[in-house]
């Protein structure tokens, strides 16, 4: 995920590996955050439609389950 890439209205979770966010470029990166298996990332996309407002980067090969909004409401609908 690439700051300011446009909302796809889906969430992350890890499920094997290491990821971080970041925000900048060069030596003016800064990590927010570093992410392993169970790890969210990517919920605000949810209800907000604004640009990513951070880099997300694999530090490590990864495996990523992705939600929708659409599959999170499907979820929602069998399992009230």
């Amino acid at each position: 995920i690439h700051q300011g890439d446009a909302s796809n209205r889906s969430m992350y979770m890890v499920l094997a590996g290491t990821l971080h966010a970041s925000v900048g470029t060069g030596d003016a990166m800064r990590v927010l955050s570093k992410m392993g298996p169970g790890d969210l990332f990517g919920e605000v996309s949810l209800v907000d439609a604004k640009p990513r407002s951070a880099d997300v980067v694999a530090e490590t090969h990864a495996k990523i389950l992705k939600l929708s909004a659409e599959d999170l409401e499907r979820l929602r609908r069998r399992f009230p």
